[in-house]
């Protein structure tokens, strides 16, 4: 209605998508030109686009991804020097820790390091992403690397959520960046449970499947 509002005040109009949906299925968009006879008749002419548009959906997607990834390594990048200057003190205070320090600071400074060796992993993720790092897959048993975070994900998931696995015997070596991997499950996890509103049971497993 709009285009042929249009014709009112000009013999021709161009570049007017319509979504149309065949009886066979599969809406379609095509873009069409009108222009108006002299004897007061419509015309109009038409093409497919679908698949132009479909590509240029996906050509942004790829730019939009390259642009996140540029931002991701540069705050990697920057995220990674303070941890250099924070991990060199936190060296030097072990260096200097006498036999009179307490049970509390000895473990407060082991956390500290802890969180520092966890903040460089999560940087070399994020510079892997941005393909400033590459990833380094190897051979990983993925029931172990599961086992070990099990702990983590009990305390990040809340005590609303009931938390099981059951991990195959027979599962086989995965050639995977562990880092990438144990980020997947920890992502995956931290999603279920927000989807769960109140309360919910969470299972973890892991088998053989051939694609």
């Amino acid at each position: 209605d709009a285009a042929f509002e249009r014709l009112k005040h000009a013999s021709r109009i161009r570049d007017i998508d319509l979504l149309i949906s065949p009886f066979e299925g599969g809406d379609r968009c095509h873009t069409w030109s009108f222009f108006k006879t002299p004897d007061g008749r419509y015309c109009g002419s038409g093409r497919d686009i679908t698949e132009r548009l479909e590509l240029e959906g996906q050509l942004r997607q790829v730019q939009k991804m390259e642009n996140i990834g540029q931002l991701t390594g540069g705050v990697a990048h920057d995220f990674n020097n303070l941890l250099t200057i924070i991990l060199g003190n936190l060296e030097s205070l072990e260096r200097l820790q006498d036999s009179d320090a307490s049970a509390e600071q000895k473990a407060a400074l082991a956390n500290a390091l802890r969180g520092v060796d966890r903040g460089t992993k999560l940087t070399n993720s994020l510079l892997a992403f941005s393909r400033k790092q590459p990833l380094m897959p190897r051979a990983v048993n993925v029931n172990d690397l599961t086992s070990r975070i099990i702990t983590l994900l009990g305390k990040t998931l809340g005590e609303h959520i009931q938390l099981e696995t059951a991990l195959s015997d027979e599962a086989w070596p995965a050639f995977v960046d562990p880092n990438q991997l144990e980020n997947a499950l920890i992502n995956l996890a931290v999603n279920a449970r927000d989807a769960m509103a109140k309360a919910g049971r969470l299972k973890i497993s892991s088998r053989n499947r051939v694609l």
